[in-house]
């Protein structure tokens, strides 16, 4: 094979991972967003999910929603060009995997949340970490 075909091959491979990061990036951002509009509009249903009932608990869900909307925009850099806009790209699925910790702790209800960004944290990782190699691998 040659240099040519190998470079084009790890050039191509390096899209392909690239592009999946930013696909699981897309959904994650779309879902968790949906869900914050969602908690802003009608923050009851949500606070029954996690056992919450209190009148000050609504206030908290829409501050919290309103968080995760800001936290959202500031990964759109990364959502478009992740490898040259690494930090959002890293701080996001260090916040995840940080809030996910946090929701277990709290327990009850909150262990959906915990599910939601520990899986998404561990995938996010391991795409964005093969993203990464393959495009370091395409430089000579």
């Amino acid at each position: 094979m040659t240099d040519t075909l190998s470079l084009g091959w790890s050039e191509a491979d390096a899209r392909k991972k690239r592009d999946g990061y930013v696909r699981l990036l897309g959904i994650n951002l779309a879902l968790q967003s949906l869900i914050a509009l969602w908690v802003l509009i009608y923050p009851w249903f949500f606070l029954s999910v996690l056992g919450l009932e209190s009148d000050a608990a609504g206030q908290w869900a829409r501050v919290w929603a309103a968080m995760v909307l800001m936290a959202s925009a500031f990964q759109l850099p990364g959502l478009i060009d992740p490898l040259t806009q690494r930090l959002p790209c890293v701080v996001g699925v260090i916040g995840r995997a940080f809030m996910a910790v946090v929701f277990l702790c709290l327990g009850g209800g909150f262990i959906w949340l915990a599910l939601f960004d520990g899986i998404f944290a561990i995938l996010l990782f391991l795409a964005f970490q093969r993203a990464v190699i393959s495009e370091l691998q395409t430089r000579p």
